[in-house]
């Protein structure tokens, strides 16, 4: 199940991009937050301490923003922009979700357990590991949690052996492999050193030719 975490916000009256630097510089980030009204959406101004931003980069689930220490707003992130030299944040997105709403979202994927293809000389290898979730906001997981341990040698587990709780769907192909157990890559040593010796060979032939001259 989702857990909401809470984080303070304050009004920004003034946009653009200057405004946004300004703050920066004073350890704040500019936030916009999407809201649907009856005749659209409209868009809400407000910013964060930096320091916070850390508190939702990889939580997949509600938001609760309190705005000047009054009204509150249930959001899930849409986009963190990060500073590609830095890594510090630059603005945050997020998207006002009301009762009844449904939201999609990405969720990251962890392997429990140890397979059983394991024993049998194999290792697990995951393919997929983030899935593309639609849940009301109260069943978002912050982390889809698969039970490997019945996956035998060279066996697969895929989207359509997952089951998640409550109004949680997932929207992937259900073919799609998320993890499988194969052998490990090896090397053939011998075939790769015949090649070698071949053309070590080769390239002695002129030159014991040119001796016997």
């Amino acid at each position: 199940m989702s857990t909401s975490i809470s984080i303070a916000t304050t009004k920004r009256d003034k946009v653009g991009s200057a405004n946004a630097r300004r703050l920066r510089r004073t350890g704040q980030v500019p936030v916009v937050v999407y809201s649907k009204a009856e005749k659209g959406s409209v868009s809400i101004h407000l910013q964060l301490a930096e320091g916070d931003v850390a508190k939702i980069a990889h939580h997949a689930g509600l938001v609760e923003l309190t705005v000047d220490g009054g009204a509150k707003y249930n959001v899930i992130t849409k986009e963190i922009q990060f500073n590609p030299i830095s890594g510090r944040p630059l603005s945050v997105e997020f998207q006002e979700v009301k009762a009844g709403q449904t939201v999609t979202v990405t969720v990251p994927v962890e392997a429990h357990g140890e397979p059983a293809g394991i024993k049998q000389g194999g290792q697990l290898e995951q393919v997929l590991h983030t899935l593309v979730i639609t849940a009301a906001p109260q069943d978002i997981p912050e982390v889809v949690t698969v039970d490997v341990s019945g996956i035998e040698l060279d066996q697969a587990l895929t989207v359509a052996d997952i089951k998640l709780n409550g109004t949680a769907k997932i929207d992937e192909d259900p073919q799609l492999i998320v993890f499988h157990v194969r052998k490990p890559h090896t090397k053939n040593v011998e075939a790769e050193a015949a090649p070698a010796a071949a053309e070590g060979e080769a390239a002695a032939a002129p030159a014991a030719e040119a001796e016997k001259k």
